[in-house]
């Protein structure tokens, strides 16, 4: 019953939000509106969450922010590979893909870019050393402020995608992962990307899934949804690579779809599920 009273309400707020996006994002002078409401949109996950869970604010809130649930040997191992190992990754298949086999839609591997975070520190690289100080630089940058910009932008949405869904849903992780992509990628859609393609909303859906995949194993793993909305900071400032050159979306959703799939199988053992709401 509370899990139909989400999709319910979360079904009609989608609808309201893409019926308002022609309106209101096609025009320069409704167009800052729209950016704010689109933004309080990032609270409303979380607050449907609560509306069908049907209890305090304190046990909604003990349910899914406390610390007290969370595995902090595990979360860290998961925070600290997913920064390693996704920018190397990412050189590594868009080299392999792009610039040895001319797959022109994974993009290419740069030899020539320019480093720049949050305008504080700055080069323009283009040699091995300089690839490789960028590398490393986009490790720290991923670990520190991608997990700051998931806690800001992801938090809320986590509670509702990997929380509130993960505690209802009767199921394999696999079903998880599929209900909860599925329900995350038409609730995106309606948010911002309303006039998208078909192929970009493919990607998406695909993306989601199985990220979804990757998220619900952290999140039965470690019991913590900071993780997992950190881990997603993670990923949407990585597919920004300064030495990476995508040619278009498919391509990046399709170097990223492929890093969750690596982080999983590396990190299966690690995000093994434990016993969780009583299961």
């Amino acid at each position: 019953m509370k899990l139909r009273l989400f999709l319910v309400i979360s079904a009609l707020v989608a609808i309201v939000y893409a019926v308002a996006d022609p309106f209101l994002s096609g025009s320069p002078s409704t167009l800052p509106i729209w950016s704010v409401i689109v933004a309080v949109g990032a609270f409303i996950p979380a607050i449907i969450a609560f509306i069908a869970q049907k209890d305090s604010l304190k046990t909604f809130a003990s349910d899914y922010l406390s610390l007290r649930k969370t595995d902090w040997r595990k979360a860290a191992i998961v925070l600290g590979a997913t920064a390693i190992l996704s920018p190397l990754l990412r050189l590594v298949i868009v080299g392999v893909f792009g610039n040895l086999l001319h797959v022109s839609f994974f993009g290419e591997f740069s030899r020539q870019f320019h480093v720049n975070y949050l305008g504080v520190i700055s080069w323009y690289g283009s040699g091995v050393a300089d690839t490789l100080m960028a590398c490393a630089g986009d490790m720290v940058y991923l670990f520190v402020i991608g997990s700051i910009v998931g806690i800001f932008s992801c938090l809320f949405e986590e509670i509702a995608w990997r929380g509130f869904l993960i505690k209802y849903i009767k199921g394999s992780d696999l079903t998880m992962s599929v209900i909860s992509g599925v329900v995350w990628t038409l609730w995106t859609l309606a948010m911002t990307y309303v006039v998208t393609t078909w192929s970009n909303a493919l990607m998406l859906l695909i993306f989601n899934v199985v990220l979804s995949y990757w998220l619900v194993r952290i999140m039965r793993a470690t019991g913590s949804v900071w993780t997992c909305a950190m881990i997603r900071g993670m990923f949407s400032l990585g597919a920004m690579s300064f030495c990476v050159v995508q040619e278009s979306h498919v391509g990046s959703y399709m170097v990223s779809i492929i890093i969750a799939l690596i982080l999983t199988a590396v990190l299966w053992g690690v995000i093994r599920p434990r016993a969780w709401y009583g299961e």
